[in-house]
């Protein structure tokens, strides 16, 4: 029962990834009309934060590899920790976004706050 429930939470949380990019993939263009500094500020947990992935294999850098290659200006500042919670990150934002004002923010967070039994409900309230 457990290990059905595990599956569940990261098929729902791979679903909500891939949702999550394909939006960001939607808003480059945008973006970059409107932006004066090309910076994408990520916070993330474990999964942004490439932990146990071999560095430089995670989708951060696949990101940063696919905006490198369509040459654009955009630059990725990957302030990701893992086991980061929603609280946590909501935390270090302000300092961040006040020192490297980004033009666009990536929020991966969540995952920690389901792990340590938090609803859904008691995590948009933070």
């Amino acid at each position: 029962m457990n290990q059905m429930i595990g599956l569940n939470f990261l098929s729902k949380k791979r679903s909500a990834i891939s949702m999550a990019f394909a939006l960001f993939c939607l808003l480059i263009p945008f973006g970059a009309y409107a932006q004066t500094n090309p910076t994408i500020l990520l916070m993330g947990d474990s999964l942004s934060a490439e932990y146990g992935l071999a560095r430089g294999t995670g989708w951060v850098r696949l990101l940063e590899d696919q905006l490198r290659k369509e040459a654009s200006s955009w630059r990725v500042l990957n302030a990701s920790i893992s086991g980061e919670t929603s609280s946590g990150g909501l935390t270090r934002l302000p300092k961040l976004f006040e020192q490297k004002r980004p033009g666009i923010v990536l929020l991966e967070l969540g995952e920690n706050d389901a792990l340590r039994g938090l609803s859904i409900q008691e995590t948009e309230k933070i």
